[in-house]
C-alpha cells in the first residue's frame, strides 16, 4: 500500500517509508525602504511552498533494492519536470519539483551495503494555476 506517490515513485513500507512530512508556505514580501518613513512591504510574486519528507530504507527487507530507490528519485529529479504528488488517502497535492536529496548510510555490512539509508527530500510546488485577485471593494 502506497503512503505517497510522486510521479512514478511510490513511497511505501516495501520501498522508501517516510516517517515525517512537513509542509511550509512563505510569501515573497520584500521591504522597500522609504526616505523618512517606514519601509513599504510589497508582494512581488506567488508564495513559495515546500514539502520536506524524511524516510528510511531498511535493506534487510526482502523486497528492497537499496541502490534503486535513491537512483530512481535522482532520475525523476534530473528530468526537471514537475510531478504530481498524491497522498495514500487519494488526496492530490498538485505538481512538485524535487529540489534536493540528502542521503545518509549507516550500519555498513561487510560487503559495503548499508543496513539503513536515511533520505531527506525537499520538494518545491509548481504553481501553474493563477491565483485570482481579491476585489478591494466598489
Amino acid at each position: 500500500m502506497a503512503l505517497l506517490n510522486w510521479g512514478g515513485f511510490e513511497f511505501s513500507i516495501d520501498s522508501l517509508a517516510h516517517d515525517s512530512l512537513s509542509r511550509s508556505w512563505q510569501a515573497d514580501l520584500p521591504a522597500q525602504e522609504v526616505l523618512n518613513s517606514n519601509a513599504e512591504i510589497q508582494s512581488t510574486g506567488l508564495p513559495t511552498e515546500t514539502i520536506t519528507i524524511k524516510g528510511a530504507i531498511f535493506t534487510a527487507h526482502p523486497r528492497v533494492r537499496t541502490d534503486q530507490m535513491p537512483k530512481l528519485l535522482r532520475i525523476l529529479g534530473n528530468m526537471m519536470v514537475p510531478q504530481m504528488m498524491t497522498l495514500g488517502t487519494g488526496e492530490t497535492m498538485g505538481s512538485w519539483y524535487l529540489k534536493s536529496i540528502q542521503e545518509e548510510q549507516s550500519g555498513l555490512m561487510k560487503d559495503g551495503i548499508p543496513r539503513k539509508q536515511e533520505l531527506t527530500l525537499q520538494f518545491l510546488r509548481h504553481h501553474k494555476e493563477v491565483i485570482p485577485k481579491v476585489n478591494e471593494g466598489p
